[in-house]
């Protein structure tokens, strides 16, 4: 009963905090390239899924420590969040994450993703690539 009501107790702990996660959405109709300096999926505990297999289905290097995904028109990939995590505007994963669309980058670091994210469905927060 004891250890019954411990995991009822850290579960309503972990539950406080709603869960957020952080989409790049390409609204285009040209190709982005996503460039982190470690692998998205690296993130993962559990390496199946269907959030994991979106991921690695658009990555085009074999390399675990960065990532190079090519996000297609009209295509999203998730690129961080949690569930039980508390939302931050300063929580970054990543010291930096390039997106290229043509010969334009634009830069997202701990800085200013926050002002990136321009549409938000309930705890879905996208940056939108247009």
């Amino acid at each position: 009963m004891k250890k019954i009501l411990l995991i009822l107790f850290l579960a309503t702990l972990v539950s406080c905090y709603r869960s957020h996660n952080i989409y790049i959405k390409n609204v285009s109709r040209d190709i982005i390239y996503l460039n982190t300096e470690k692998a998205i999926e690296s993130e993962f505990a559990i390496k199946r899924g269907s959030l994991y297999d979106s991921i690695i289905t658009k990555k085009i290097n074999t390399s675990d420590l960065n990532g190079l995904y090519r996000i297609n028109p009209n295509q999203s990939i998730f690129l961080f969040g949690g569930i039980g995590k508390k939302p931050s505007d300063t929580y970054f994963p990543f010291t930096k994450v390039e997106l290229i669309k043509g010969l334009d980058t634009i830069i997202i670091n701990e800085n200013n993703f926050a002002a990136k994210i321009n549409r938000q469905v309930k705890n879905f927060c996208f940056i939108e690539l247009k």
